[in-house]
């Protein structure tokens, strides 16, 4: 991934195993703003514990009549590296970052950098840097993957070997075995 080129939810690596939190991290520009998503950045060990909570707030009436899934609902604002965040209060992820011995179940938080500017009421122009949550892989997926990955490896190799003509039996059997199985 290159700075400056057009990060999508898509360009994940473990996006098969990711949490999805809600939908894919899109945004797109409102009137007088500009949104450019920079990287992705990965949180992983030790830093997951710099994750801090901000505050809960109910998603904007506007929201909740736009879209069902927003009715009643309400959205968690945590910080990390001086920018916020937010994923859905009821997701799985908020319910690891609120609970420090939960929080050790995650491997990777994926969050997209974004920076936009805004025209300010005197025709000036604001950057702000933040965030978009975009997914995250737990301990225990994440160890899932790494041995089917292996096991898989391994598989090919073999199949390979058959291929190529190179299969060799594991056991092979004297004329006495093979007799005393057909009795």
């Amino acid at each position: 991934m290159c700075m400056g080129e057009e990060v999508t939810s898509d360009s994940n690596p473990l996006r098969g195993l990711a949490g999805w939190g809600g939908p894919p991290a899109q945004l797109k520009p409102k009137t007088k703003t500009q949104t450019k998503m920079e990287k992705t950045v990965e949180i992983t060990g030790i830093d997951l514990g710099r994750i801090a909570f901000v505050y809960e707030k109910p998603y904007s009436p506007e929201a909740q009549a736009k879209d069902d899934r927003f009715k009643g609902k309400s959205y968690s604002v945590f910080s990390v590296q001086g920018k916020s965040f937010h994923v859905p209060s009821d997701s799985e992820v908020a319910k690891y970052l609120m609970n420090r011995k939960e929080r050790s179940k995650i491997k990777t938080i994926f969050l997209l950098e974004n920076s936009y500017e805004k025209q300010n009421a005197n025709g000036g122009t604001t950057t702000t840097k933040t965030f978009t949550y975009d997914g995250f892989v737990t301990v225990e997926e994440s160890l899932a993957y790494k041995q089917s990955s292996f096991e898989e490896s391994v598989l090919d190799a073999k199949i390979q070997n058959i291929l190529k003509g190179n299969f060799k039996a594991e056991a092979e059997l004297s004329e006495e075995d093979l007799k005393a199985l057909e009795q």
